[in-house]
């Protein structure tokens, strides 16, 4: 199966009316500049760019390091620059995002920007298979409300207090929230008429393709969603005439791939044409063997789908749990306890628990990297093919099991446990517990990587952007609430342990979807 990241690489330029949304490059700058430099244009959004290189820096930092989902604004008539669009805070598990966007003002009001978020909204349920998509906006800001409005999507909640304003002295921001479902995305599209001008029907049962594709490969898709709903005319509609319909869903995404290849048109980008992909010929088994073929795997994706949504709900279940088997601000005794504990937990800064090492000069060691799943693992076993000069491993720093790792983007999450031993990038900060006796790593484990900690380090890394690591002094003044030493050996057991079962969905999950690529590449010719 595809991942998210994998089909956004498929759609680095997307094209509207009046717009190409295409990656941005270096030589953009000067025209980000523009408006990025523009106090007025910067108001709402990011803190105001004082220099042209700094401008470059952020296009090296955000959009050449990590070109997925994020587009450049470009006038389809003039090729000028005027803004940018992206995916961001993508969760690959529960299929979700948000979008943000920025625009020059120049161009302000003249429906540009609902254009642009229009297209990347239906690209993000109708060609990338999100879930959800969330946006944001500064209460003092409605014009960019009204954008998220005109693109589909609906209000869902006020948030006071959100942050500190980062042009106002003293100004407390705060933030709208809007949302939109897959669910209500494709609902605001069912139809009761055959007369849409340029949509095709699509009841429920029935097959669709879409009938453009820049690699000669076509992807068909049966509507279990809908009654009926609208698709685009790029998008023919088909059913099955007589046999088993899970059978042909698999075999018309495996058999007859090559002859679908062979039947598309065109140089440049291929169009295969209903009548084209209806010339198509193949054999068949009978309709008993259909029949049983597509029964065994609806059963592999029912399974399939009820190991995902057992992740999901443990999943949620931990963040639940995390939220509660802590103190609230203000508190010192968590919600639920675990047997056995009783009375309040103590508290402390920081800089009173942990400390900061800086070993070096142990080339020898392996080289770890930094993940925020799965804390420290190897740099050889990430599957990633990262680039460094082995000439610097003096300079890597030494990480020891049960201490923490403060890697880039790191008030997005990045406190990594490292359980082995290794060497990991200078640009890292290495912390250590000052009584290693009495403190355990799977309990602080929680709390670093939890949401709640996750939004605290808001207080410390104001002006702090993407590619850039906290350092220890601004992580020192937090305070922390914490439990003696056996129950937080109690309390990181307890997570320890659903984090195995969440592991075992997922390596299960992997197991059957592994099984699954198998039977079809075996029972299909």
């Amino acid at each position: 199966m595809e991942s998210l990241f994998i089909k956004l690489a498929k759609y680095k330029i997307i094209e509207t009316e009046r717009l190409v949304l295409r990656p941005v490059t270096l030589d953009d700058a000067e025209a980000m500049f523009e408006y990025a430099s523009n106090k007025e244009n910067t108001r709402y959004t990011f803190q105001t760019n004082q220099s042209l290189e700094e401008t470059k820096n952020n296009i090296a930092q955000f959009y050449l390091a990590s070109p997925l989902g994020r587009w450049g604004i470009e006038l389809k008539n003039t090729g000028e620059f005027i803004g940018t669009i992206d995916l961001h805070k993508i969760d690959i598990v529960l299929k979700k995002a948000s979008i943000g966007y920025i625009i020059h003002q120049k161009y302000w009001n003249q429906g540009l920007t609902t254009e642009a978020n229009r297209a990347v909204i239906k690209l993000a349920f109708e060609e990338i298979g999100m879930n959800k998509l969330t946006a944001l906006h500064d209460k003092d800001n409605p014009a960019s409300g009204k954008v998220m409005e005109k693109s589909g999507m609906h209000f869902s909640h006020e948030e006071p207090y959100a942050r500190m304003d980062q042009h106002e002295k003293g100004r407390i921001v705060t933030r709208v929230h809007y949302i939109l479902t897959k669910e209500d995305y494709f609902a605001n599209r069912q139809v009761t008429t055959d007369s849409n001008i340029g949509y095709f029907v699509l009841p429920k049962g029935f097959f669709t393709y879409r009938s453009r594709s820049d690699n000669g490969v076509f992807k068909f898709n049966r509507n279990d969603l809908l009654d009926k709903g609208i698709i685009s005319y790029f998008y023919p509609v088909f059913s099955i005439v007589e046999g088993d319909s899970d059978f042909y869903l698999k075999l018309l995404n495996t058999s007859i791939t090559k002859q679908v290849m062979l039947q598309a048109e065109g140089t440049g980008q291929k169009v295969l044409s209903l009548s084209k992909f209806k010339s198509i010929k193949t054999l068949v088994p009978s309709l008993p063997e259909q029949s049983a073929i597509g029964s065994l795997f609806r059963t592999l994706d029912e399974l399939l789908a009820s190991y995902k949504n057992n992740l999901i709900n443990y999943q949620s279940f931990k963040v639940t749990m995390l939220s509660k088997m802590f103190p609230k601000a203000g508190q010192t005794v968590p919600e639920i306890r675990l047997d056995g504990f009783e009375g309040e937990w103590g508290i402390k800064r920081a800089d009173e628990i942990f400390k900061s090492v800086s070993e070096k000069n142990r080339a020898s060691l392996p080289v770890l990297s930094a993940s925020q799943i799965d804390g420290m693992v190897l740099r050889d076993e990430i599957g990633i093919d990262i680039k460094y000069d082995e000439a610097t491993l003096n300079n890597y720093k030494v990480v020891k099991p049960g201490q923490f790792v403060i890697h880039l983007r790191s008030f997005q999450g990045g406190f990594a446990l490292s359980k082995l031993e290794g060497i990991t990038s200078p640009a890292y900060t290495i912390i250590d517990f000052i009584d290693k006796v009495n403190n355990s790593p799977d309990f602080w484990n929680s709390i670093l990587t939890s949401r709640d900690f996750i939004k605290r380090l808001e207080t410390v890394t104001y002006g702090i952007r993407d590619g850039k690591s906290i350092s220890f002094k601004d992580f020192s003044s937090l305070k922390f609430i914490f439990p003696n030493f056996k129950e937080q050996q109690a309390i990181g057991a307890y997570f320890f342990n659903l984090d195995n079962l969440i592991n075992s969905h997922q390596e299960k999950i992997s197991q059957l979807e592994t099984l699954k690529k198998k039977l079809l590449q075996d029972m299909f010719i």
